[in-house]
């Protein structure tokens, strides 16, 4: 039986978990370090937005409002990211 991502053409992002005895192959353990690697970046940026940016919670009200509001985060993070990359490459300059 397939997946129900499957059928709709996604894959699942869930790690493979290894049990008593059977212990994860080598092609699984790489699926779930590249698993890995995307979701830490995914995460970094959302624990950003609920730790410096004010939470996840928005009360907004209108379809127009609640992207706008997103989008003000995205570019607040964005800009946090490019200042702090810049400090970097001064303090590697000095």
């Amino acid at each position: 039986m397939r997946c129900p991502l499957e059928r709709i053409g996604l894959t699942s992002q869930i790690h493979e978990q290894g049990y008593r005895n059977q212990p994860l192959t080598a092609e699984q353990n790489e699926k779930n370090r590249i698993k890995s690697q995307v979701r830490a970046k995914v995460e970094q940026v959302f624990g950003q937005w609920v730790m410096g940016l004010g939470g996840k919670f928005m009360r907004l009200i209108g379809k127009t409002r609640v992207p706008a509001a997103i989008g003000l985060k995205n570019l607040t993070y964005n800009f946090r990211r490019y200042a702090f990359w810049e400090r970097q490459s001064l303090a590697d300059n000095l």
